[in-house]
């Protein structure tokens, strides 16, 4: 297990300390902004998978140029198609609880059933909590993709979990700040949800790079340690 910590506070200041910081921290400003058109949503998560990229190699300026448009296109649509993927399971339930409540539901009074209310609260909990799940192993596959620019590398299960268990702590760390750092940008509609992104993108790099990770290193940080 890696004994060196993450810099939390380097992740939660550094895109202002960037070079030409201002013009880049904007243009992720406008792709949340214009994210109801979807495809700018996709850009913004290519280039956090970028971030991710960079911050693993210890590259600098952590921010990059706003150029591969492209290539941010392409990577923020395999990470968006992933976790659809991966949020099947529960997408099929969820359906059944709409169904099943509407179903239930007395015309007159608008109200719910007591058993019905008891089994839809129990489903939706349920939902929940693979939710989670979903999300703790979708950034290590986040992560994984970064290093290999592989769509399969989403689905390499056995792999990530590896990695999140060698890595436990810093893991942790990381998609506790993210969550956190959504909760505080969701304060400052948009620019604070610019914001919360390029953290996510920072503390994830560091994961990669302290787990061994990055371009010139030889270790792959996802195989399993020769014993």
């Amino acid at each position: 297990m890696n004994r060196q910590s993450l810099d939390i506070g380097r992740s939660l200041t550094y895109m202002f300390e960037e070079e030409d910081w201002v013009t880049k921290f904007l243009i992720a400003v406008g792709m949340v902004l214009l994210s109801f058109l979807i495809l700018p949503a996709f850009i913004l998560q290519g280039y956090v998978i970028e971030i991710i990229r960079r911050v693993g190699r210890n590259q600098v300026p952590v921010l990059p140029v706003w150029e591969n448009w492209s290539e941010y296109l392409k990577e923020g649509f395999m990470a968006t198609l992933a976790l659809i993927v991966y949020s099947l399971p529960a997408i099929l339930p969820a359906c059944c609880i709409v169904f099943f409540a509407t179903a239930m539901t007395d015309q007159q009074t608008g109200e719910l059933e007591g058993a019905a209310t008891l089994l839809i609260c129990c489903v939706a909990l349920l939902i929940i909590l693979f939710s989670l799940a979903v999300y703790l192993i979708y950034y290590a596959g986040l992560i994984r993709y970064a290093e290999t620019r592989q769509f399969g590398s989403f689905f390499e299960f056995g792999r990530l979990w590896r990695f999140i268990r060698e890595n436990g702590t810093n893991y942790g760390y990381a998609v506790l700040i993210i969550i956190l750092s959504s909760l505080i940008g969701g304060f400052i509609p948009i620019i604070g949800a610019a914001w919360a992104y390029l953290v996510g993108g920072h503390v994830l790099g560091q994961v990669l790079r302290l787990s061994g990770g990055g371009a010139g290193i030889p270790t792959d940080p996802f195989e399993t340690p020769a014993l």
